[in-house]
């Protein structure tokens, strides 16, 4: 019995030993890293205050950036950049693309009376387009409220029903630089609505094909026009550089030059103060009721018209003080009635063909001026008469006469009977038909 039993732990002992062993290796401890969190650059601003904006799918609403890289957005019926206190924005050469692809419109949506948006371009070449858009109602800049000012850059639309930049409610801007252009018919570059008031000291404002505008002007806003240049290539009749429609409050030009193939400014009802600038048309300089030029101290006023210089409204009273004047004819009727146009001159220089076109019946007073072609009596203030050299002035000072002896003019005389009896033997009396005694041979 003790044999079996140690026989049977032997062979137990046997049969463990032939199992297989595992080798545990004990690793060496190692020290634990915490692990950063990865985050992206925070954007710092460069020495002169900008901050680069890396963004292409979106625009900064606030502060001052300047764009590193093209920007297209999709803004939608109710999501779209809205600037409600100050941004300056530098195109910096890039393009901005509005896409209407997901139904909204506004590059930038001003909407604060304490808010202000400013459009540079350090490098030139920067724009702001709805180019390849549909042809929907499409507005790049609107301002509700607040201010906004185009130092550089481009604003294009290019939407038949879309707009550069709309101005509404009491808002304000001004474009002291870049463009803002219309390439569509029945589109806008710049819409002045209701009591907002846009300014101009410099840059372009410019339409580019028939049945656009350059600048419009409705409701009660206003106008004024103290350098740069507006531009209207559309050729239809009822178009114009400057358009007021209704009773806008006012137009004021005090210098700049427009350029029109069609009108220069159209305004029916409202008045326009002509105090310095050029005017170059196609058609009519001033369509208008109620216009004055009137060059300010150390300004000039230039016209020329292929046209007319005034197109005249039934019951106008339009007036011209000074200026240089080039066109066919100084002023024709649009629309006449019992009440006649009005319209007075008391000084400048006129290269016309005529006074009035024909069948004119506008009451026209002539009070001073020099005029290359003869002036009708009938446009003549009374009391008054047209020099020798076309200068309109009193009769009492336009000779009739002048004496002359041994081939030299010695004398200029009010009335033939004075010369006669001036002359001596050998002299020659000559009547001379109105000549002014301020000329230097009298």
């Amino acid at each position: 019995m003790k044999k079996r039993l140690l026989a049977s732990l032997m062979a137990l002992c046997l049969i463990v030993g032939l199992l297989p062993t595992a080798v545990l290796a004990v690793e060496e401890p190692q020290d634990l890293q915490e692990e950063t969190p990865v985050s992206e650059p925070v954007p710092t601003a460069t020495a002169d205050g900008y901050t680069d904006w890396t963004h292409d799918d979106s625009l900064p609403t606030s502060g001052t950036y300047r764009l590193t890289t093209n920007v297209t957005i999709k803004p939608t019926f109710s999501d779209y950049a809205t600037v409600k206190s100050s941004l300056v924005l530098d195109l910096a050469g890039h393009t901005v693309t509005v896409n209407d692809e997901a139904g909204g419109d506004y590059a930038y949506f001003v909407n604060s009376s304490n808010a202000s948006l400013v459009i540079e371009d350090s490098d030139g070449g920067g724009r702001i387009t709805n180019a390849g858009t549909t042809d929907r109602m499409s507005t790049l800049i609107q301002v509700n409220s607040g201010s906004f000012e185009l130092k550089g850059g481009t604003l294009e639309n290019t939407s038949s029903m879309g707009y550069a930049l709309h101005l509404n409610s009491s808002s304000t801007a001004t474009l002291s630089g870049g463009t803002v252009v219309n390439t569509a018919s029945g589109g806008h570059a710049a819409f002045v609505n209701s009591s907002a008031r846009l300014t101009m000291t410099d840059g372009e404002i410019k339409n580019t094909v028939n049945g656009g505008y350059a600048v419009y002007i409705n409701g009660t806003a206003s106008f004024t026009m103290e350098g740069g240049k507006v531009t209207q290539e559309s050729t239809y009749s009822s178009s114009a550089a400057i358009y007021a429609n209704n009773n806008a409050t006012s137009i004021s030009i005090s210098g700049g030059a427009v350029e029109s193939k069609s009108t220069g400014i159209y305004a029916a009802f409202t008045p326009v103060s002509v105090t310095g600038g050029t005017f170059q048309t196609e058609s009519y300089a001033l369509w208008t009721r109620h216009a004055t030029i009137d060059p300010a101290d150390g300004n000039t006023v230039s016209v020329t018209s292929r046209g007319a210089v005034f197109y005249t409204f039934s019951e106008s009273e339009n007036k011209i003080v000074d200026g240089n004047f080039t066109a066919p004819v100084l002023t024709k009727s649009y629309t006449q009635n019992d009440q006649p146009s009005i319209l007075a001159v008391s000084g400048g220089t006129f290269d016309i063909g005529e006074v009035a076109s024909t069948g004119d019946s506008s009451k026209i007073t002539i009070s001073g001026g020099k005029f290359t072609s003869k002036v009708d009596d009938q446009y003549l203030e009374e009391g008054l008469t047209q020099g020798q050299d076309g200068t309109v002035g009193a009769q009492d000072d336009v000779s009739v006469a002048e004496l002359w002896s041994n081939g030299e003019r010695i004398n200029c005389y009010l009335t033939l009977e004075e010369a006669l009896k001036n002359a001596q033997n050998n002299d020659t009396v000559k009547l001379v038909a109105g000549k002014e005694l301020s000329d230097q041979a009298c």
